[in-house]
């Protein structure tokens, strides 16, 4: 192949990863979008007593359309800086594409409508399908780097545990509506959730970053174990909270993987806001700031790890669960990734701005926390106010991304 044609195809590869990436980004938004118009036309549905299905949409379309949105979004441009070279397969993200987008359509539909044909296609075969597409696109690119390039293992690891969350919510959609695997109860959906919160977006927000996913890679007993023991720590917690529906007679288990889940919360939440921890004190700074959000996380589940201790009924079992997924999704997850929308490679026309970022950021953090006392206080009108103010600023967020991508 001569050098000029060897450019036209690099030129073809960045033209299709271009529209891919605006494909993923306006994906996420719309999936956010439907999540909080759901929210408010289903007030009732995060409080005591409401509608589970509307409920299940409502995170699904928030947990897959928007934050595995981002995770797609972010792959190239992760890969060709730590690699050094394009991804592999560069028609494979509009494929990726289709079926994240419709899988998790069909999902959300067939969880709010109670359709079993659409849940089935949707959760337990178009979605997976994409994780494992995304997934393998990696590992081949990590396989033909360059010689002499690292490997950077630890970036996999938001992969592993994503196959691992979905995984199990493919054979729980599937039980759900139709039988067979006879694991579809609360205890298998608690296990789910800090599956996907700890072991894919833990590690995602760790080692997701070059820098970061450089360091995943030192060794464990030097100053950066702060990135690496917390994935170990986690999955041992995860493995913890699952191991009473695996074997009887663990009961205990189930507090300690909840407090050891909670440590790591604590841990991943305080050094990034300037307090004492390995040795070192770091400047707050609006990075530190969303980080500072898995505290909150943490003192919960420390909480609730105290009261199963204690012989928690189911329905109080259920309400905190509720609360800690509300508090995880939209206080931890959504401005996490919402806000890094702006670091997306199609917006290269204008820089990002810190100040906007950080009053979307705000933004969010004021519809976290009406939601929150919406559920203590059992108001659907907070509910309403929260899902009125996230539409607001999501339009806002979608102005500022249809201007960079103006000439």
């Amino acid at each position: 192949m001569s050098e000029s044609e060897v450019e036209r195809a690099g030129q073809r590869d960045a033209l299709s990863a271009g529209r891919s990436d605006a494909l993923f980004a306006w994906s996420v938004l719309l999936f956010a979008g439907a999540g909080l118009l759901l929210l408010l036309f289903e007030p009732g549905a995060p409080l005591e007593g409401g509608s589970q299905p509307a409920l299940r949409a409502i995170m699904h379309l928030l947990a897959l359309g928007v934050v595995l949105g981002v995770y797609y979004l972010l792959q190239d441009r992760l890969w060709e800086r730590l690699y050094i070279r394009r991804p592999v397969l560069p028609w494979l993200p509009p494929l990726i594409w289709i079926f994240h987008v419709s899988g998790v359509a069909l999902l959300a539909g067939g969880f709010f409508w109670n359709y079993t044909l659409m849940a089935h296609v949707g959760g337990h075969y178009l979605v997976p399908t994409a994780i494992a597409a995304s997934f393998l696109r990696g590992v081949f690119t990590a396989a033909l780097r360059p010689e002499g390039a690292p490997r950077h293992l630890a970036a996999h690891l938001p992969g592993l545990g994503l196959l691992v969350t979905m995984g199990l919510g493919a054979m729980m959609v599937l039980d759900a509506y139709g039988g067979g695997y006879g694991i579809y109860t609360p205890h298998t959906i608690l296990v789910h959730a800090v599956a996907g919160g700890f072991l894919f977006f833990l590690p995602f927000v760790l080692c997701q970053g070059s820098a970061q996913a450089a360091r995943c890679e030192a060794a464990p007993f030097s100053s950066t174990a702060f990135v690496l023991l917390p994935v170990g720590l986690a999955a041992a917690g995860v493995m913890a909270v699952a191991l009473p529906g695996m074997r009887g007679g663990y009961e205990i288990a189930l507090p300690a993987g909840l407090a050891l889940l909670g440590g790591v919360a604590l841990w991943v939440g305080m050094p990034w806001v300037g307090l004492p921890a390995l040795g070192t004190r770091k400047p707050l700074t609006f990075q530190a700031l969303r980080r500072s959000l898995w505290s909150a996380l943490g003192v919960l589940l420390l909480f609730a790890a105290i009261r199963a201790a204690g012989g928690m009924a189911l329905p109080e079992a259920r309400e905190l669960m509720r609360f800690a997924v509300t508090l995880f999704l939209f206080a931890v997850a959504l401005p996490e990734v919402l806000t890094r929308l702006d670091e997306t490679p199609w917006r290269a026309r204008s820089e990002p701005s810190a100040g906007a970022a950080a009053l979307l950021f705000t933004l969010l953090l004021m519809v976290a926390g009406l939601l929150l006392v919406a559920q203590l206080m059992g108001s659907a009108l907070l509910v309403r106010g929260a899902a009125l103010l996230g539409l607001g600023a999501l339009g806002w967020q979608a102005w500022r991304l249809r201007v960079a991508q103006r000439p």
